[in-house]
């Protein structure tokens, strides 16, 4: 789980065009929201989770 939520931050700045851009953001939204509610975070753990269930359903 842990490299699929951070594989997830590598899309996000990737979508943002840069790690530079993204940073900002993604420190505003912690500052904003909090850790745990911050909009970028919430989308990571999502996809940890997301990713465990199709490698559970894939795996026989």
């Amino acid at each position: 789980p842990l490299l699929r939520h951070e594989f997830r931050h590598v899309y996000q700045y990737e979508s943002a065009g840069s790690i530079a851009a993204f940073l900002p953001v993604y420190l505003q939204q912690i500052v904003a929201f909090g850790y745990v509610d911050a909009p970028l975070e919430a989308d990571a753990r999502a996809h940890e989770y997301r990713g465990a269930e199709w490698e559970l359903e894939n795996e026989r």
